[in-house]
Formats: structure tokens, sequence, C-alpha cells
């Protein structure tokens, strides 16, 4: 654990009260030794910090406050009696008028989860209920938690289904399935699942297995599902027509005949129309459907949604077409792809072009950089499948159609030549003179462009 700066803390409560005698009247505690006993938390003395620890118990809620960070952090400290006394104290300081100083320093009590001097899970157990046996405790909680680091925020998670009456607990289930944080949906998972839960049949939690928003644990619950029987689901449509691709391709490779012919009528369904009245993404997600459960049906789809108006469509259109593409084809789908606004789409040609998918040359890439400016980021990124030379050749190419050169490219340009300078492969006398030449133009027209020579 971090240590906290105690003297420094010490020092500027003094000084905004003024002096110890001010601080202490303030508040209604006899002028004792009180900010002494605080302060011997950090001696080096255990003996003083076990008397200390024992004393503070005593002191005024609003003393108390201030020194529970301390008692916190002397829970695991290296000598077994003071960690005793701090023990004792911080179950004594588990009252209702500290409620909002423990919900300040949970962080503090989470993190003795993986101190190594002590087991303090009986006393987290303590302050899991001291919170969850109350619903205002329980709600004030619930909202700070967002403040919280990684693992605070899991610690209340995970208690949400462990403490208190059943219906609270059922919420904190559902909440933990349907959350965006994969440990906790996956630990609330294997609760909702097991055989002997008591959640099992709450009609929330299995209501909340079809909302869960990871794909792999959508994955887990449809295999339980088929383990026990109960396949294909009454929702199967929906999955599989859903945001989710591993799901999809599951629900598909698994169905039998007639979940097949429901799939494609549905899929028909939605691709008909125009797609101003189906959700986004409908559209793509019925093709992707589609191609699985029948492509020989799909493949008019195919063409024609490539111009579709939503771009999510378009990608799913031009993933299918260049799956089933091969040779120059391929090269020509890629690079309509890239000549496409939306970003997606134009990954989707770069993805395919440095895979070694589709086939085209650095001429066919600089035409489509002449035409779409927009698009030299994802072409210089495709050009680097080709060779070294090739690779600098085409972006001196491309700085010579610039009055001024973008980062992006000025970036492209140091890379392009620091990879000729790696390369094992010199360029021929020709390739030579060619490329001092466009470094000769390129220089010219940017005279900053020296540097990266």
């Amino acid at each position: 654990m971090h240590s906290f700066p105690f003297k420094d803390w010490l020092r500027q409560l003094r000084e905004r009260a003024g002096s110890a005698t001010e601080l202490t009247r303030s508040l209604h505690c006899p002028p004792t030794s009180w900010l002494h006993w605080i302060e011997d938390c950090t001696s080096t003395n255990g003996y003083r910090r076990e008397d200390a620890l024992k004393r503070i118990a005593g002191l005024p809620v609003e003393v108390r406050a201030q020194a529970l960070r301390f008692v916190l952090a002397r829970l695991n400290d290296w000598v077994a009696p003071v960690r005793t006394a701090a023990n004792t104290a911080a179950i004594a300081l588990l009252v209702d008028d500290l409620e909002l100083v423990w919900i300040e320093e949970l962080p503090a009590v989470v993190a003795l989860l993986r101190a190594g001097r002590s087991d303090q899970r009986a006393f987290i157990e303590q302050v899991q209920t001291f919170f969850f046996s109350s619903p205002s405790r329980r709600r004030a909680l619930m909202q700070a938690m967002p403040s919280y680091g990684v693992a605070a925020r899991r610690w209340v998670a995970q208690s949400g289904w462990l403490a208190g009456t059943l219906p609270e607990r059922t919420q904190g289930l559902v909440a933990a399935l349907t959350g965006p944080d994969a440990v906790v949906a996956r630990a609330a998972l294997a609760v909702a699942l097991a055989a002997d839960s008591e959640f099992s049949s709450r009609p929330e939690v299995l209501a909340a297995l079809n909302q869960i928003r990871l794909p792999r644990l959508r994955l887990l619950v449809l295999r339980q599902r088929q383990a026990e029987g109960q396949f294909p689901p009454p929702d199967a449509v929906a999955l599989a027509l859903g945001p989710h691709r591993a799901t999809r391709e599951w629900l598909c490779f698994h169905a039998d005949t007639a979940l097949k012919e429901r799939l494609r009528e549905a899929c028909v369904s939605a691709l008909s129309g125009s797609c101003s009245d189906r959700p986004s993404g409908l559209r793509g997600a019925a093709l992707e459907t589609l191609y699985l459960v029948d492509s020989r049906a799909c493949q008019p789809w195919i063409s024609s949604l490539q111009t579709d108006a939503e771009p999510r469509t378009r990608l799913s259109a031009f993933h299918l077409a260049l799956k089933a593409a091969s040779g120059t084809e391929r090269g020509a789908l890629a690079l309509r792809t890239l000549a496409d606004p939306a970003p997606k789409l134009r990954k989707l040609g770069v993805r395919a072009i440095r895979r070694g998918h589709a086939l085209c040359d650095t001429s066919q890439l600089l035409a489509l950089g002449r035409e779409h400016p927009d698009a030299w980021p994802q072409v210089l990124s495709a050009a680097q499948v080709f060779g070294a030379v090739a690779g600098l050749r085409m972006v001196l190419q491309l700085t010579l159609l610039r009055n001024e050169i973008p980062k992006h490219l000025h970036r492209a340009l140091h890379a392009a030549s620091a990879r000729l300078r790696r390369s094992v492969y010199a360029p021929s006398e020709s390739e030579s003179v060619e490329l001092a030449a466009l470094w000769s133009q390129a220089i010219t027209k940017h005279p900053n462009l020296k540097e990266a020579q």
C-alpha cells in the first residue's frame, strides 16, 4: 500500500485552524492530546501506535472522521498487536455518522484485499454488511461508485449480489450482467448459470441473460442452453440479426433446417424496402446472416447493397464481396473501399491489400490518391505492402500534388526514407536517377523537406 503523507496532512490541518487549541475547541473536544494520538499512528514505536489506536475509538465523531484514514493505514501494519488494535478501532468507527467518510475511504478498504501481512477478509465483510444492509447506504455507495478506481468499482458491483435482500441482490446481479465490465459480467454469469443458484429462476435474471453486451458471454449463455436442451432459443432470430458477429456465426452453424428457413425469411424481409424504416445496422446483419444460411440467394444483395446509404450495410456488402472475389476483381473492390468516405470501409480495403488478399499496383493507388486527397492516410498505409523503392516513389509523387504537406504525409516520407536506408536491396541505377529527380522536385517545392533527405 502507498504511504499516506500524515505529517503534511497534520500541518495543513493546523494551518487551517490557526492552532491546535482552536482546532480542538472547534471540534467540541477538550484541549487534550488527540492530535498527538493521531500523530502517534505514524510513530516508529509500535507501543505508541497501538496505544494511539486504542484511544482513537473514544474520540468525538468529528475527530474520528479525520482519524479514519489513519486507522485504515494501520490495518496492514507490520506489528501484529497494532493490526489488532487498528481492526478494533475501525470496527468501532462503523457508525451511521461516518457513512460519508467510509464512502470516501472505500478504495483504501478494498486495497486491503491485496494486503500481504494479514487476512482482512472478515473486516471487509463487516464493511460490506454495513453498506448493503441499509437501502439508503446502498444507494449512496452506488452513486459514488463511478468515481472509484477499477478495483473498488468491481468490489461494489460484486457485493451488489452478495449482500442485502433477495430483490436487492437480484437487481445487483442484473446490473452486473448488463454492464460493460467483462470481469464483473463473467462472475455474475457464473452465479446466474449455477445449478444451485437462487437467481436461476428469477425472471429479471432470465431477461438480463438476453441483454448481455459482451459477445463471448452471450455465446456462453447459448452453449449452456444448448447443453440443457433449450436450443434454439425463442429469440434466435433477434440474436442472429443483432450486432454481434460471433453470436450470429455460432447460431447459423448450429441451426437446423427449420431455423435456417426462419432466418432466411427474416433476412429477406429486412433487406427488402428502404433503409429509412429499418434500425441502424439491421440490413448489414441480415446480409451476413443470409450469406451464412444461403450464400447463393445472397449474391444479388451483395452487389446491390455496395451503394447503400448506410455505411454499416456497405461494409458488410464489401466484406462479403471481397471474400467471394479473386484476383484483379478483388483488387478493384479494395480500391473502391479506399475511395469510400466511411473510415471503416477504407480500413477494410487497407487490410485486404496489406494482407495480400487484393492485387493492385502503385499506379492505381497513386491515381486514387489524386482523385481522393482525403484518403491519403489509407493510401499510404496500403502502399507499405510494396517495396521500399516503390513506396518512396509514390510518397514523393504525392508530395508534388500539394502546396503544403500534411503531417501524415510528412511522417510517411520519413518512414519511407528510413525503410529504404534499412533495405538490403539497393535501388538500380535507373531507380536512383528517378528518385533523385523526384527528391529534387519535392525539395524545390517544399524546402523544409531537406531534413528528411
